[in-house]
C-alpha cells in the first residue's frame, strides 16, 4: 500500500489526475493506514478483537492480493509514465522542502509557516471585498476574522486536531494531557495569520498606527477565543487526569502562539 501511494503521488505529480480531490484521497489513504496500524500495535484487545471482527468477513488472502495487485500495477503505470515528469513539476515544491528542512534545523516552526501561508493565499484567487465596521479596533478584528475564513485549510485543520486527544486518550491516557497540550499549540498557531503579518511588516504597522501592543492583542482575539474554544471541546478527553488540565492547554497554547508569532527573526554573524 505504501509503493501505491508513492505511485499515485507521482501521478498526480505528472498531472495524470487533473481531480481536485485527488490528493484528498492520498492524504486519507494514508492516514486511515497509519491509524489502523496504532490501534493494531498500541490499542488494548477489545479494540484489537473489534477491528478483526470488522475485517474479518473481508479475507485476510483475496485483500492482500488485492491491495498487492493493485500496487504493483500502479508501481508500473507510474514507470512507464516518469518521461512526463519534467524538471518544473520535479522542482515545483522544493522551496518547500527547503523551508522544512531549515525550520527543522533551526527549531523555528515560522520558517515554515510563512511559506506555506504564501503558498496558500497564491492558490485563493480572487475574493469578494467588503465594508468593516466603524471603529479602530472593531475593524481590525474583523479584518482578522475574515482572514481567517479566507484561509484555506486553516478551520478544518482546527477542528481536525481535536481528535488528537481523544485518540490519546484511548490508546495513552497517561500521554492524554501532553497530546491535549502540542495539538491545542498546534491547532491555536492556525489562527494566527493575522499576528504574524503584522508583527512580520514594520512599514504595516506604521501604516495603521497605534501601539505596536496595541495591535498585537487586537490581533490576538481570534487564536486566544480559538484556543478557548478548541480546549473546552476537548476538555472531557483529560477529565479525568484534571478538570482543569483543558485551561491550561488553553493558557499555554495562547502563551506559545505569541512567542512564535512575535519574536525578532534570527539574525547570523
Amino acid at each position: 500500500m505504501g509503493s501505491g501511494l508513492v505511485a499515485l503521488s507521482v501521478l498526480r505529480q505528472i498531472h495524470r489526475f487533473r481531480r481536485p480531490w485527488s490528493h484528498r484521497v492520498l492524504i486519507g489513504a494514508g492516514l486511515l493506514t497509519a491509524g489502523l496500524g496504532l490501534l493494531t500495535a498500541r490499542g488494548s484487545w477489545p479494540s484489537r478483537d473489534l477491528l478483526w471482527t470488522i475485517l474479518a468477513p473481508i479475507g485476510s488472502l483475496p485483500a492482500l492480493v488485492a491491495v498487492v495487485s493493485a500496487a504493483a500495477t500502479l508501481s508500473w503505470w507510474t514507470d512507464q509514465r516518469l518521461g512526463r515528469l519534467g524538471r518544473a513539476s520535479l522542482s515545483e515544491g522544493a522551496h518547500v522542502a527547503a523551508a522544512a528542512a531549515t525550520a527543522g534545523n533551526f527549531l523555528d516552526l515560522s520558517l515554515l509557516t510563512g511559506v506555506l501561508e504564501v503558498h496558500r493565499w497564491r492558490r485563493v484567487g480572487r475574493v469578494t471585498s467588503g465594508a468593516f465596521p466603524l471603529g479602530r479596533w472593531r475593524s481590525l478584528a474583523r479584518a482578522d476574522l475574515r482572514r481567517l475564513f479566507r484561509t484555506p485549510g486553516a478551520l478544518p485543520l482546527w477542528s481536525g486536531l481535536a481528535l488528537v486527544p481523544y485518540a490519546a486518550a484511548g490508546l495513552a491516557p497517561t500521554w492524554a494531557p501532553l497530546a491535549q497540550l502540542l495539538a491545542a499549540c498546534a491547532a491555536t498557531s492556525r489562527l494566527a495569520a493575522g499576528l504574524r503579518t503584522i508583527n512580520r511588516s514594520p512599514a504595516l504597522r506604521r501604516a495603521l498606527g497605534g501601539s505596536d501592543s496595541g495591535l498585537r492583542a487586537v490581533h490576538l482575539t481570534v487564536p486566544s477565543s480559538g484556543a478557548l474554544v478548541w480546549c473546552l471541546g476537548t476538555a472531557p478527553a483529560t477529565w479525568q487526569s484534571g478538570p482543569w488540565l483543558w485551561f491550561v492547554a488553553a493558557v499555554g497554547a495562547v502563551a506559545v502562539t505569541y512567542r512564535l508569532a512575535t519574536r525578532p527573526p534570527r539574525t547570523t554573524t
